[in-house]
């Protein structure tokens, strides 16, 4: 027998098109008043310089309502045509203009699930590459062959498979041995602002409560000040943290955008006037 013909789809003439932009305009709209009043309550840390508080206020935006912009920006060119605008280009870390070194050491990682601890590589290096104005100089320093594998397998690769080392006795190997500071949980030196001449090790564990002063193996060690209730800190947050430090100038705003990031209360709605859920 004859196979179902697929249903054609009817062209969406202009009235259609219009009403979805000024139902998308609306939506975008009303999550910008709603960002304005959280401005405007927001407390921010009395030390933010002004350039800091401008990026923080970049990210709050981008966090708080970029989905309802982008629809709306969808809607238009579907509406009136033009061109899509461009990615931002992606920049090699070796052309960065930020030179800080930050090392995710696997040396002491011996029993860690490797899907898991792949998802979290390839996600440190899409905030690095992506997301990060300008990329760090982000190494990946003795990661087992199954965790070389399994990025190969997922699709990781250019930039940061030439950022990993292998074989590597020691960390002062590659760096020198003054330039070194170990991020352990429970090291009692407190860093409240990044240091460029540095190299910061993140230890390559799911969950940074395993990555303590013994596995700094003999380098200088600090902690960020990370409050208790957000003492639950993976690679991936200690990373972002760090990015946002630098970009922020600001290490407490740094950890609460990574922790408690603004989003919005609105619900996104349908164009029938449901809300999704």
């Amino acid at each position: 027998m004859g196979r179902n013909k697929r249903k054609q789809r009817k062209p969406a003439n202009s009235d259609r098109l219009e009403r979805r932009v000024e139902f998308a305009e609306e939506n975008y709209k009303k999550h910008e008043t709603e960002f304005e009043t959280f401005l405007a309550d927001y407390q921010f840390s009395s030390d933010l310089t002004a350039p800091g508080k401008a990026t923080l206020i970049t990210k709050f935006r981008s966090s708080f309502f970029e989905k309802a912009l982008r629809k709306f920006n969808a809607a238009k060119l579907k509406r009136y045509g033009g061109e899509k605008p461009a990615k931002r280009a992606r920049i090699n870390p070796a052309d960065s203009a930020n030179k800080q070194r930050v090392v995710i050491d696997f040396s002491n990682n011996t029993n860690e699930e490797v899907d898991k601890l792949a998802k979290l590589v390839s996600e440190c290096q899409r905030l690095n590459i992506r997301v990060a104005d300008q990329p760090f100089q982000l190494q990946f320093v003795n990661p087992s062959e199954e965790l070389q594998s399994r990025l190969k397998a997922s699709g990781f690769g250019g930039w940061g498979f030439r950022a990993m080392s292998v074989g590597i006795p020691s960390l002062s190997d590659l760096f020198p041995i003054q330039d070194i500071v170990y991020l352990c949980a429970n090291s009692e030196n407190v860093i409240s602002e990044l240091d460029e001449s540095k190299v910061y090790v993140i230890g390559g564990f799911i969950n940074q409560s395993e990555n303590g002063v013994k596995q700094a193996g003999g380098y200088s060690h600090a902690r960020l000040p990370i409050v208790e209730e957000d003492n639950n800190v993976g690679m991936v947050e200690l990373f972002h943290i760090i990015m946002n430090c630098r970009e922020i100038g600001n290490m407490e705003e740094a950890i609460k955008f990574v922790f408690h990031p603004p989003r919005s209360n609105l619900q996104e709605p349908t164009e029938s006037g449901n809300t999704s859920p």
